[in-house]
């Protein structure tokens, strides 16, 4: 049973490394050595996204780490210019889009779909009223919450271009019981009450600062006894996580720089600041996966 990012990890990571390799040394990190912050400054780079380019390194044997926290960068292998240049560029001038955004879409339809029923399994939908799947894009999650949620209309929230391939691909006997509301969760917090929420792979597309608003805005919408539940690549605080999550945190930044994968404190630490209760939660069958539910007490 593969997620988005398992199947992403496997099929692309070698050149994952590859290309973070040719960045760095566009880049000028060959040879370099400091903290975290001292290289962002000296670079020009938001340091979430050199984070994320110092994994990458160091997946690869090309980073060296002192016990200060120092971090010096090994000789990188040459590479041509044409591999290095699109990374380069996002990393420089923002973000480029997803090429083949609907095929992209697809994969994690279908993904999600795989594996939804057993991400699911923390929480208990059955009395639950109304539930929002909040960045749901086409809606791969949406069939197993309208599966586990019998008597509840569910609300799938994300920018309309993604509603429209919900409005296609979902079927229509999950369709009659989902409202399609255009959102942007940047920007926008769905009214609720809330009995649950589900946000399953999205908080990687915001900066930590973005996702820890995102997230209390959220929270702030629950019922009383109502749940979020956060789902994303498990990614340990010492960054050692998953080989999995450095992987698929490669594989968004030319698409979105910054902080990328949270960690499970980092998550942990926004709901509880948000004064949820707290639990975290792996699965057998999704093993490179975490569920965070924060639940607000009566």
């Amino acid at each position: 049973m593969a997620d988005i990012f398992d199947a992403i990890a496997v099929e692309h990571g070698p050149r994952f490394i590859e290309d973070v390799a040719a960045a760095a040394e566009a880049l000028g990190l060959q040879g370099r050595a400091g903290s975290l912050s001292e290289l962002s400054s000296a670079m020009g780079l938001s340091e979430g996204s050199l984070q994320r380019l110092v994994d990458g390194l160091r997946l690869g044997g090309w980073i060296v780490d002192s016990a200060d926290g120092t971090v010096r960068v090994s000789a990188l292998p040459k590479a041509s210019r044409e591999t290095a240049l699109p990374l380069t560029r996002a990393l420089r001038d923002g973000p480029v889009p997803i090429p083949n955004a609907q095929a992209y879409q697809r994969s994690v339809f279908e993904s999600g779909r795989a594996v939804a029923a057993a991400s699911l399994g923390p929480l208990d939908l059955r009395a639950a009223r109304r539930v929002l799947d909040a960045g749901g894009g086409a809606g791969g999650y949406t069939q197993a919450l309208v599966e586990a949620a019998p008597g509840a209309r569910v609300q799938l929230a994300d920018r309309p271009e993604v509603l429209g391939l919900a409005a296609r691909w979902l079927p229509p006997a999950v369709a009659n019981r989902v409202d399609l509301t255009p959102t942007d969760l940047a920007q926008e917090t769905p009214a609720g009450p809330w009995d649950a929420i589900w946000l399953a792979n999205v908080v990687h597309w915001f900066s930590a600062d973005g996702a820890r608003d995102l997230v209390a805005r959220l929270a702030s919408v629950l019922a009383p006894g109502g749940v979020i539940a956060i789902k994303e690549p498990r990614l340990e605080d010492d960054r050692a996580g998953t080989r999995t999550a450095l992987l698929f945190n490669l594989s968004l930044l030319a698409y979105a720089p910054g902080d990328g994968i949270p960690t499970v404190g980092a998550v942990s630490g926004w709901l509880a600041e948000s004064g949820l209760h707290v639990t975290v939660h792996l699965t057998r069958e999704s093993p490179n996966s975490i569920v965070w539910c924060g639940r607000r007490m009566v």
